[in-house]
């Protein structure tokens, strides 16, 4: 079963918690902290395929992940993996996927295959997240450069031969500090595809300057509702001949742009809880329909239908359909059942525009129940 966007016509609005009592397949929680595992990576080779870990407060050794895991910290914020002598690695297996929610990496990640990122935090110097082929989301993370850079570096994040999604989130560049030279941009794009709404991106600075975002000529950028900033001396933005295009977005200062054209943004209030709402946000152009699909996994159709991917996939379902306001702006609100049997479980939302093709999309929206 595929997801049909140009079926919106059809107001459909069946209650998210339709998809979201659906039967889930077994699974194992495993914990780490005081009563369970020594470390996260103990965890991990305890785990299989579409087990959970959850991780107690403290600070832990850096580690791998290439099982279809959600690695969830009880406590967003409050769980560190430490700096080491080898890099953090997220690697999906084939057709899987891999959540990672309220960690903090500290030094160089890196991730491949179907992996999303909910509020975490990524601090190194130099490049500190970068992504090669395959798929990343994140909702509300953070990717700082924080110096001093001994060598010279490229990005806060390095999206390369890959796409990368993002909503909520910052990306900032490594600054000179001391007597180093390590400056980088906030993001990289590198013969991939960077869709982001509702972000600050911006270059460090020092002796020299780099803007908040460059990509290739074969590279596309998708980016609403966003803030790019670079020190006066460059312009924020270096894509003058990547495809895409801007939309309500603010770049500082004003020179450097993308074409401007319509663009689907999304904003998630906050993340889903047992009994509580998933409440979003849709921003584009004033007085047009909006169709909101959900699934429980994630997936990826690029096509001739989608001017961006469908990033759904198959088996997706209809939740509604909403008018943006005179200003481009609508909300949608669902409730979450107040289930225990929902934690750790997924939900993903989407939003699409246009009543022909190509249909316009949002990023994804939602993420995993806690």
């Amino acid at each position: 079963m595929h997801c049909r966007p140009l079926r919106l016509a059809l107001l459909v609005t069946p209650l998210i918690a339709g998809l979201l009592v659906a039967p889930a397949g077994a699974q194992t929680t495993h914990l780490v902290g005081p009563g369970g595992f020594a470390t996260i990576g103990d965890a991990v080779a305890a785990a299989v395929d579409g087990d959970i870990v959850h991780v107690a407060p403290g600070t832990y050794p850096r580690v791998s992940i290439n099982k279809a895991l959600t690695v969830r910290a009880l406590t967003p914020g409050t769980v560190v993996l430490e700096n080491g002598p080898f890099l953090s690695g997220i690697a999906a297996p084939a057709g899987k996927a891999i959540h990672v929610i309220g960690l903090e990496y500290r030094g160089f990640t890196i991730t491949n295959g179907s992996v999303t990122l909910d509020q975490c935090t990524f601090v190194s110097n130099g490049d500190i997240l970068v992504a090669v082929g395959g798929r990343c989301h994140m909702q509300d993370c953070m990717v700082l450069g924080r110096g001093p850079a001994i060598i010279n570096p490229n990005a806060a994040l390095v999206v390369d031969h890959a796409f990368v999604s993002a909503i909520g989130s910052t990306f900032e560049g490594t600054s000179a500090t001391g007597g180093y030279n390590g400056v980088s941009v906030g993001v990289d794009v590198r013969v991939g595809t960077f869709q982001a709404s509702g972000c600050t991106i911006q270059g460090g600075n020092g002796p020299t300057s780099r803007p908040g975002l460059i990509a290739d000529a074969e590279s596309t950028i998708w980016l609403s509702d966003s803030n790019v900033i670079s020190d006066p001396a460059v312009c924020p933005i270096e894509a003058a001949s990547a495809h895409g295009r801007q939309a309500r977005t603010t770049l500082t200062p004003n020179c450097g742009a993308l074409p401007s054209g319509p663009l689907l943004g999304i904003r998630r209030t906050a993340p889903m809880t047992p009994g509580g709402t998933l409440d979003l946000a849709f921003l584009s152009e004033p007085n047009e329909p909006i169709g909101v699909f959900a699934n429980l996994l994630i997936g990826f159709q690029p096509g001739v239908l989608f001017e961006q991917p469908n990033l759904l996939g198959g088996g997706c379902q209809p939740v509604g359909m909403l008018f943006t306001d005179a200003t481009g702006n609508a909300s949608a609100s669902w409730s979450i059942p107040l289930v225990s049997a929902l934690v750790d479980r997924g939900v993903w939302v989407q939003g699409f525009a246009g009543l022909s093709a190509p249909i316009r999309t949002s990023s994804l929206a939602g993420g995993v129940v806690r």
